[in-house]
């Protein structure tokens, strides 16, 4: 942070031609409230720095650094989330974006976190420099690493990602490159710290009843209640579960099996990969009762019908499932104070999956779409003490008795 060594004038500090124009530099404005509040002096003393016929040189001065960074800046409302997605350079990136195998989801958070950093800097997205970036990053991920609060819409959690989107796809940039400069793709502190939480199946018997009060109709109390299950038994994050479009994904409905394409995490460089998602039995009784009821469609007629009549399957907002699943959830019975309101549902599937089929992580991998086992193992825990000896008397031909263990039906 810059440290202000304007000059004492009477009873108060005044800046100096250097520190106005470097607070002009930093701010991109010439506003005196802001400036004032970044040399640490008052308002006044910077209005009338500005306005003294020896200092016109300066203002001369500090108004061609701004021309340098406007690019007609000042006919934008920039602060308008559509115009700045109009604006040429975030328009073709928009579109670039659209044909890779990212959400719609996360372009929206992509954009929203260059937009934040532009306002930020009252920069036109055309010159918005890496530096600039690399400079809030830091300043953002010190704030992180202390555990103290951050500018609302510059987390550095999401903006990190923005950046390298934004650098990658429009200043040709490599990852490598980006992680060099302090733009890194490394863990958040505290991931997985939920993963050993996961929904009981007494509060899935009791979620129905606590979420009807709280929504605004049936069709909603439908689907968020399709959603959870879904998210359930394909272990799908809220996101890709929420983008699912019978138009844009892949899909094969047969009678005893259903199979959809999801875009969700993984390894490359725009941070999603196709997976496959399977219903069956008691998944499959499930979505073809919400389906049906939730579409007018009779379930022996779902196959034929649900594809040309129904693009999403889920039309409640991110935000709203959100709302209703972290009271609805609470008022079942969940013990937990913190948890993740959508996510617990793929945890809960990890869990259930593993002690249903004796850590079978391989399986579960490919199910649910984790990229490597090894991710499960680090966050759902390695094989236990019995799971060991079981597996060794069984190797030995020695039957071992056990508890039945499966998949737990909704």
């Amino acid at each position: 942070m810059y440290e202000s060594k304007c000059v004492q004038n009477g009873g108060g500090k005044k800046p100096s031609p250097e520190e106005y124009l470097q607070a002009v530099d930093k701010l991109r404005t010439m506003d005196d409230t802001k400036i004032s509040s970044f040399l640490g002096v008052n308002r006044s003393s910077v209005y009338r720095f500005r306005m003294k016929e020896e200092n016109a040189d300066t203002i001369k001065e500090a108004e061609v650094i701004l021309e340098k960074y406007s690019d007609k800046i000042h006919l934008l409302n920039i602060h308008d989330r559509k115009v700045f997605e109009a604006i040429p350079i975030i328009s073709d990136w928009i579109n670039k974006l659209e044909s890779k195998p990212v959400s719609q989801g996360v372009i929206n958070r992509y954009v929203r976190g260059i937009h934040n950093i532009c306002v930020h800097y009252n920069v036109h997205p055309n010159n918005l420099t890496l530096e600039m970036c690399v400079e809030i990053n830091q300043e953002m991920k010190t704030l992180y690493r202390k555990g103290e609060k951050q500018p609302k819409g510059l987390a550095y959690t999401s903006i990190r990602e923005s950046i390298r989107g934004f650098f990658m796809l429009m200043h040709k940039m490599s990852a490598e490159y980006l992680s060099s400069e302090g733009v890194t793709k490394e863990a958040t502190l505290g991931q997985g710290k939920y993963a050993k939480q996961r929904v009981p199946q007494e509060v899935r018997h009791k979620l129905e009843a606590t979420i009807k009060p709280l929504v605004q109709d049936y069709n909603e109390y439908l689907e968020i209640i399709g959603a959870n299950q879904f998210m359930y038994y394909t272990a799908t994050r809220i996101g890709a579960t929420l983008d699912f479009s019978f138009t844009t994904n892949e899909y094969d409905l047969r009678k005893d099996v259903w199979k959809f394409e999801v875009i969700d995490k993984g390894e490359h460089a725009t941070g999603r990969l196709k997976w496959t998602k399977i219903l069956t039995d008691y998944g499959l009784e499930a979505m073809k009762k919400y389906a049906s009821e939730r579409f007018n469609i009779p379930i022996e007629e779902l196959e034929a019908r649900l594809p040309h009549e129904v693009d999403k399957l889920f039309t409640v907002s991110y935000e709203r499932i959100v709302d209703i699943n972290k009271v609805g959830l609470i008022n079942a019975g969940l013990q937990y104070r913190e948890f993740p309101p959508n996510h617990i549902w793929r945890h809960t599937f990890a869990q259930d999956f593993l002690d249903a089929t004796d850590r079978n992580y391989e399986l579960c991998c490919e199910l649910g779409g984790w990229v490597n086992s090894g991710i499960l193992k680090k966050h759902y825990g390695a094989m236990s003490e019995e799971d060991k000896i079981r597996g060794l008397k069984t190797s030995q031909g020695i039957e071992y008795e056990k508890k039945k263990r499966r998949l737990l039906k909704w």
